[in-house]
């Protein structure tokens, strides 16, 4: 368990809103939780405030994708954490996220259950060195 003293901020994006609300839910007693719907509106975010995990689907139903906001993140916070998440199984897929600098991809719906998303993002931010 990581230290509450000060809790780590985490955005988490996808364009359902049950399951920002379910990813919340489970995270939010032990770290500061941000839920946003759009690419648009989680690049906004990522412009404006620090983070130090960014959890996001890849089909998000604005203009912008995860690979954007992937891109974002990586140009505007390089030090955050990135899950992707998504239901399509494609290996290619997979590989290009990876080479954007994801650090670990997540499949729909097992990969986000409550119990194995908690503990990715115990690892990743154990990884920090937190």
């Amino acid at each position: 368990m990581l230290s509450r003293q000060s809790k780590k901020k985490i955005l988490i994006v996808d364009d359902e809103l049950g399951i920002c609300e379910f990813l919340r839910e489970r995270l939010k007693e032990e770290f500061e939780v941000k839920t946003v719907l759009t690419g648009e509106e989680a690049i906004r975010i990522l412009a404006s405030e620090s983070f130090d995990l960014c959890i996001t689907d890849l089909k998000l139903s604005d203009e912008y994708m995860g690979e954007d906001v992937i891109k974002a993140c990586r140009k505007l916070r390089p030090a955050a954490k990135i899950i992707a998440m998504t239901g399509i199984v494609d290996k290619e897929l997979k590989d290009a996220i990876l080479a954007l600098g994801v650090n670990d991809y997540a499949h729909k719906p097992s990969g986000i259950q409550p119990h194995v998303m908690y503990e990715r993002v115990i690892r990743l931010l154990k990884e920090r060195g937190d």
